[in-house]
C-alpha cells in the first residue's frame, strides 16, 4: 500500500517537475521568438 503512495506521489511530483520546465522553456521560446521577431519587423518598416 505504501509502495502505491509513494510510486504515485513520485508520478505527480515528476509530472509537476515536467509541466514546470516545459511552461519555462515555451517562456524561453516566446521571449526569442519576440526578440528576433521585432527586429525583423523594424528591419521591414
Amino acid at each position: 500500500m505504501s509502495d502505491i503512495i509513494v510510486r504515485t506521489y513520485f508520478e505527480s511530483r515528476q509530472t509537476a517537475l515536467v509541466a514546470q520546465v516545459y511552461c519555462f522553456m515555451s517562456m524561453i521560446e516566446t521571449d526569442i521568438q519576440r526578440r528576433l521577431v521585432l527586429p525583423r519587423e523594424l528591419c521591414f518598416r
